[in-house]
């Protein structure tokens, strides 16, 4: 219960449950008069200030402490003229005869039926600093003069004091809510009860928050309030420590915007006409600001058209639909042609209303202000008004709300336009704006149903050779060809006719009532008008087309077999050669279904690994090394067999699948040479040949720079080859790109060099890095002089241009021999190997020797190179990419391994072979053991391992879905070897279910356990004494607290007194031989279970478990000092040392082992501060000082 000392009648009492008990324990300065001008309370804060005690102040009256001036009955504090709530400054008369002036706030309070007058400081300015700390005088000052609503709270969350913002805000002066908890005033009866209970669990005083609640002012009015609360900053003796306060914000208006905005979204997202979404932003906006009316327009072609005006009635909306927005076109036209805000305050006798106003006045309007709505790229869409009855000027909330709803208006008519676009969308196409795909199925089906119209015709027109004005002149003219195209097509048509664009360069005719010979000679005209010349870019432009006719009912029944129909005799026509034009019949109907068929399972096989890369050696010529692989695609399908690239290429060409194709080899060829590399076959490049259509990607350089880095490749490692035909085609689009992979190291060749029209200029300006010899010079290169002139030519180019030279298609001696003496540098061709799958061009590495390479023994260099060290075996995968990468020459790898390896045969576990190194590790001749089980009962100490081990390859059965190598864990064995000698390995296997063995390796890791078990010690030892250091403390901490034990333990810091005079008079020698003695002499007094440590320099520790309590502590305490003072003889000196010992118990007087070393380290000082030599215990009158010094050590 809460009392405070009241004087009542001139005795003085205790009052409970008053609010003055909340400013008798502040930092406050306060009075309370009684109305005969007595005071009747005195707060500890005032005796400080006056210097008076209470009971020299309480029952007398005013004057003694404040001027009589000011004391009088006509000016006292409790004068009846005094406002509630007003403030005064008045003389306070202290003991010493000092006056200081003092801004009091004075307000009434009732007790017990009787009206006092309170004063409380708000101004402590002149104040001692003895009464009230410099900060929080300054601190209280700022809250009184802000303009914000401030409360201060106590500990106990009792209001202590409130500024004038707060009273002129919430209409409670300080006398009515001094003491009292906020929750049980202010929150609104409107907020729930879950809410409420949100509000009172949150952190107040102790963190800084902000929360947003209803509240009610003394008047019973609601309001919204952001409250930021933040507890004071405080050190021990600061006089607000525990102290918070909380400043209000009206948020009532941004709560109605925030709610403005969340209806309108909303509406936004439900199935809501543009109408009705432009209805509910102006109902919201009438209902938050009284007396406004609201209207929204659109502006279309530079005209107004009405959009919502609930308020308005329709024939109004109605005159100003269509009006030409311009200067003086009232508001919203002003507004809309300025594009900036327009104010009208009187619209009578405004000139911008001047031919308008009629429309207006008689609706009781006299003010508009408007505002524009704009697009995201500055273009007005629309316009926003606020009409008014009465005039008047810019108000700040309605300006709040007019940005709020221009955004959203903003929203509602982009959303409403992109809606439009896509119903546009839906019907045209969008480069040439004919009647797109699904356009032209819905006039098909209603001809069909349709009895008006006798045969119908269906064309399917296509550009021939399109693809090439796309590669020679770029898209974007390509994309000028097709609407020119379209626009004339679209002319020579007749009524009826119907004509559209369904892909590509696909276009559609479909004619009612036409025959077959109306059809032939429409088709004529068809190709006349494509054959018209045509200009585009600055170039003149002859083209063909062919033209594929299907006829109703004959050529299909419905329109799908129709355009399908029409299109198969396109095709038919192109593959020809074009220009012409032909009628469905059945049997191309069966030929588009195979290549339908087999564009799907291309499709297929893309999406699902169905493709596969070979690799085909390049060789330098000189040194017969390994230059690099090309990468070449191939295809297998269970239903077709293989596919010949000259096939499917050109399928993926024609059904657009080409750059995914290219895409899937760049990632597949990067994938295994970083696999190859990962296992120690050192393949130094792969090139990958990608389509033009590639280089029309503009991220093509970053998939690429991706690749690379998932693959940690470096760019040199890759070389990306682009037909001559390509290079010669390259747009400065596709250039930019050609030089964004070059600048990622990555290799750029010519391919087919030699047979296109390229100039040398076009090799000087590219970034070209290799030029491939076409294979059709090789072939007859022997035979014909001239060529071979044509081929010396190019490997001489190439010198001169600093340029590496591919020959393709060498497959003779001769070939070589030829190429040798024209000095070409790198050979390629079926001399050396046909293409190869991944497994067998490992192979080859490994067999080839031609020309002084020494491929097997070259890659067998760099394996062992790939798997010297350790870091082999961390690697996740490592193991497995190496034995993936050689498992085809395995057994002539496996000698050359630092690590022992052995293998299995599965099931049953036949052991069939082992390396050097397996013998050494284990210690026993070559073929000693011949099963895992003789293995494991006669190498294998622990039987827990043995029993693993057994399960692990024993019991192993061959899952019948395994489809890769599989892992078994890694664990640690110890082996008793055949040379006596105990080892420790690392053990883990691999199962190889294709191959049906299980492989199992071994590393010896016997001196790096001895190492690390030296090294451990090591880091938890202190090198001179063999004590424990901080970090052995600490371990044992941690094993004596883990798992939630609760022992009492006890720790003693030990510190020598003046031990510097030792090493200063004797020399360190001694001295550290003297700490040496000293740990001993600390581990004789302790048992075996406790430890002891040297914390550094002259301080130990001793933590001990299973202790009793301090009086046993005592007893040790007692032993240390006395054992530590008996001399010490080091080297014929006598040494003598003192100690000082501080201890604290843990739990009973620490919470962790950080405040027990601190209070333990407490105890110290203060035995050290009365005279060292001797002993104390943490005492709890240390714990207010202890506490300040370890937050100074944090700070520090």
């Amino acid at each position: 219960m809460e009392r405070v000392l009241m004087v009542m009648e001139n005795v003085i009492v205790e009052v409970e449950d008053v609010p003055l008990a909340a400013l008798d324990r502040s930092a406050l300065v306060a009075a309370l008069i009684d109305e005969r001008n007595r005071v009747v309370f005195f707060s500890q804060a005032a005796e400080r200030l006056w210097g008076l005690g209470r009971d020299e102040v309480l029952g007398r009256d005013a004057g003694l402490v404040l001027s009589p001036g000011l004391s009088s009955r006509g000016d006292t504090p409790s004068s009846g003229a005094d406002l509630p709530g007003s403030g005064q400054t008045l003389a306070v008369k202290c003991r010493d005869g000092r006056q200081i002036g003092v801004f009091f706030s004075r307000s009434a309070i009732e007790i017990d039926g009787r009206l006092f007058h309170l004063l409380v400081a708000l101004s402590p300015e002149g104040m001692p600093d003895g009464v009230m700390g410099r900060a929080n005088r300054q601190l209280l000052m700022a809250i009184d003069h802000t303009d914000q609503p401030m409360l201060v709270f106590n500990a106990q969350r009792q209001i202590v004091h409130v500024n004038r913002a707060f009273t002129e805000s919430f209409g409670y002066e300080l006398g009515e809510v001094l003491g009292l908890e906020p929750m049980a005033v202010f929150p609104s009866p409107n907020v729930s009860a879950e809410d409420l209970a949100r509000h009172r669990s949150l952190p107040w005083g102790r963190e800084r928050f902000q929360t947003e609640m209803l509240v009610r002012r003394k008047n019973g009015s609601d309001f919204w309030v952001r409250i930021s609360s933040s507890p004071f900053d405080g050190d021990e003796v600061d006089e607000l420590n525990g102290y918070s306060v909380d400043v209000l914000a009206d948020i009532t208006e941004e709560r109605q915007i925030r709610s403005l905005e969340h209806e309108v979204l909303e509406a936004l997202t439900s199935s809501l006409s543009f109408e009705e979404v432009g209805n509910c932003l102006c109902r919201c906006i009438e209902a938050i600001a009284p007396g406004v009316i609201a209207s929204v327009w659109r502006i279309a072609e530079g005209r107004i058209r009405p959009w919502a005006a609930p308020q308005f009635p329709p024939e109004c909306s109605a005159a100003w639909d269509g009006v030409e927005i311009g200067e003086g076109v009232a508001s919203c036209g002003t507004t809309a042609y300025r594009g900036e805000p327009v104010m009208v305050r009187d619209i009578a006798s405004d000139a911008l209303w001047a031919s308008y106003k009629h429309l207006i006045l008689p609706y009781g309007l006299r003010a508009c202000w408007s505002y524009p709505v704009k697009r995201r790229d500055g273009s007005v869409a629309g316009t926003f008004a606020f009409y008014f009855r009465e005039g008047g000027g810019p108000d700040s909330h309605l300006e709040r709300i007019a940005e709020a709803s221009v955004h959203l208006c903003a929203l509602a008519i982009e959303r409403e336009e992109d809606r439009q676009q896509m119903n546009r969308l839906v019907q045209l196409d969008t480069l040439t704006g004919l009647p797109n795909r699904s356009h032209l199925l819905r006039r098909i089906d209603e001809l069909l149903v349709s009895a008006t119209w006798g045969d119908i015709a269906c064309f399917n027109l296509g550009l021939d050779r399109f693809k090439d004005i796309n590669e020679a002149l770029g898209h974007a003219e390509g994309d000028q060809v097709l609407v020119a195209m379209a626009n004339r097509l679209q002319r020579h048509l007749r009524p009826g006719q119907f004509l559209s664009r369904s892909e590509g360069d696909l276009f559609v005719v479909v004619a009612p009532d036409c025959d077959v010979r109306s059809a032939s000679l429409m088709a004529e005209r068809l190709l006349q008008t494509v054959a018209e010349q045509i200009e585009v870019g600055g170039h003149a432009l002859n083209l063909s087309a062919s033209v594929g006719i299907s006829l109703y009912p004959e050529g299909g029944q419905d329109r799908d077999a129709l355009l399908a129909n029409a299109k198969s005799a396109m095709y038919r026509v192109k593959r020809t050669g074009g220009g012409g034009y032909q009628f469905f019949i059945p049997e191309m109907n069966r030929a588009l279904q195979d290549r339908l068929l087999l564009s799907a399972a291309l499709k297929r096989a893309i999406a699902g690994d169905g493709l596969s890369l070979h690799y085909q050696p390049q060789v330098h010529t000189v040194s017969g090394e390994l230059y690099g692989f090309e990468a070449l695609a191939r295809w297998h399908d269970d239903e077709f067999g293989d596919i010949p690239p000259t096939k499917f290429i050109g399928l993926a060409e024609e059904t657009g699948q080409i750059e995914a194709i290219g895409r899937w080899a760049l990632r597949e060829a990067c994938r295994q040479l970083a696999e190859w590399r990962e296992g120690g076959a050192m393949v130094p490049t792969v090139s990958v040949n990608l389509s033009p259509i590639n280089f029309h990607s503009r991220d093509l350089p970053e998939f690429v720079a991706g690749l690379l880095r998932e693959f940690a490749l470096p760019g040199a490692s890759l070389t990306i080859e682009i037909t001559e035909s390509t290079m010669m085609a390259l747009t400065p689009e596709m250039l930019d790109i050609v030089h964004g992979i070059r600048s990622l190291g990555v290799g750029l060749s010519v391919d087919d060099f030699g047979t296109g029209f390229s100039s040398l200029s076009n090799l000087i300006n590219l970034p070209v890095t290799e030029v491939k010899i076409d294979r059709s010079f090789i072939d007859k290169c022997l035979e014909e002089n001239r060529l071979q002139s044509l081929v010396a030519a190019v490997v001489g180019i190439g010198h001169s241009l600093d340029l590496t030279v591919v020959a393709e298609g060498v497959e003779t001696r001769e070939q070589r021999d030829l190429l040798g003496e024209y000095r070409c540098p790198v050979l390629q061709g079926y001399i050396f190997s046909r293409p190869m799958s991944p497994c067998e061009a490992i192979k080859w590495l490994f067999d080839w020797g031609g020309g002084g390479g020494g491929g097997g023994a070259s890659l067998l260099e760099g394996c062992r190179r790939g798997l010297q060290g350790d870091s082999w075996w961390c690697r996740e995968g490592g193991v497995r990419s190496w034995l993936k990468v050689f498992y085809p020459v395995l057994p002539r790898v496996l000698d050359a391994l630092p690590f022992a390896v052995s293998w299995a045969a599965i099931p049953g576990a036949h052991i069939q072979y082992g390396n050097r190194a397996f013998d050494q590790l284990f210690g026993y001749p070559s073929g000693h053991f011949r099963t895992a089980d003789q293995l494991i009962e006669e190498a294998y100490i622990h039987e827990r391992q043995r029993k693993l081990l057994r399960r692990l390859w024993n019991d192993f059965a061959l899952p019948g879905d395994a489809s890769g190598p599989m892992s078994i864990p890694e664990i640690e064995v110890d082996i008793l070897a055949g040379d006596g000698q105990i080892r420790t390995a690392l053990h883990c296997g691999l199962i190889l279910p294709e191959q049906r063995v299980a492989v199992a390796f071994y590393k010896d890791i016997s001196d790096f356990k001895r190492d690390s078990r030296l090294l451990r010690e090591y880091a938890f030892l202190d090198p001179l004494t063999k004590v424990a250091n901080r970090r052995g403390l600490q371990e044992w901490w941690r094993n004596e607290t883990s798992g939630g034990r609760q022992r009492r333990l006890a720790f003693l810091m030990v510190d020598l007194d003046g031990f510097k005079p030792i090493n200063d008079t004797h020399g360190h020698d001694v001295g550290d031989a003297a700490l040496c003695m000293v740990a001993d002499r600390l581990k004789a007094v302790v048992r075996d279970t406790d430890l002891v440590c040297r914390l550094g320099g002259d301080e130990f520790g001793l933590a001990m478990v299973e202790v009793e309590g301090c009086g046993q502590m005592e007893a040790i305490c007692e032993r240390i000092v006395a054992s530590l003072g008996e001399p010490m003889d080091i080297g014929g000196s006598s040494v003598r040392i003192s100690a000082s010992v501080g201890g604290c118990l843990y739990p009973d007087q620490a919470a962790d082992k950080r405040e027990l070393l601190q209070r333990a380290d407490r105890a110290l000082y203060r035995v050290k501060k009365a005279g060292k030599s001797g002993w104390g215990w943490w005492e709890p009158e240390q714990r207010k000082t202890a506490r300040s010094l370890s937050e100074k050590s944090e700070r520090e």
